[in-house]
């Protein structure tokens, strides 16, 4: 399940990437979206609107290898999909090109995938095979705590002194927990779910 979000990202990414084609003039807009480019102003929009999908794109690709960057690149580009959609339904009985129409479908595919997504990343991460889902956070050497809930970074069978020293005879491997509520003490024994364990 850990791979789903990133995946997600990435593929949308390139969708988002296609659109860059048009910043090489009129031609490529008019072959992208079956709509001839009248005036050099709209040329003008348009090119630029393909340099802006592709910093999107840019974005959400570099997030998809960057946990704490999941939420914002999901909300980003649900909003970039769900507004042309939206824009594409208020004009549908207008004479849109074919091509217009395929960009809706296929923008509707990636929303639905970006739904899954946001689903999966606000379920959190599930714990792997033989792992105990839930345990003692007793010492943790520091507590960080946003929207009622705590990362809790613990020693493994050490205290949390002998934990913080640079000395490399005394540094112990380190979970990382997922722990709620959060809570203002260093010391309280929360209840946590462990994410990764990382070597000190």
């Amino acid at each position: 399940m850990r791979f789903v979000v990133p995946v997600i990202l990435f593929v949308v990414a390139v969708v988002h990437a296609l659109p860059i084609a048009g910043v090489l003039g009129a031609g490529k807009l008019a072959q992208l979206y079956g709509t001839p480019v009248q005036d050099a102003g709209t040329e003008l929009l348009l090119r630029h609107r393909a340099v802006l999908f592709g910093l999107l794109a840019a974005f959400m690709g570099y997030a998809a290898i960057r946990p704490e960057l999941h939420r914002p690149a999901l909300l980003a580009g649900l909003v970039s999909m769900a507004s042309f959609l939206v824009l594409w339904w208020q004009l549908r009985g207008s004479t849109l090109s074919p091509e217009l129409a395929t960009v809706a479908r296929v923008d509707a595919v990636a929303m639905a995938l970006l739904l899954v997504a946001l689903a999966v990343h606000l379920i959190g991460p599930m714990p792997g095979p033989g792992s105990r889902p839930r345990s003692r956070c007793r010492q943790p050497l520091r507590t960080l705590c946003t929207h009622q809930r705590a990362v809790c970074i613990c020693g493994l069978g050490r205290s949390a002194a002998q934990a913080n020293t640079r000395n490399s005879s005394t540094m112990a491997a380190v979970n990382v927990w997922l722990c709620a509520p959060c809570s203002p003490s260093r010391s309280a024994a929360l209840t946590c779910r462990l994410i990764r364990t990382e070597a000190s």
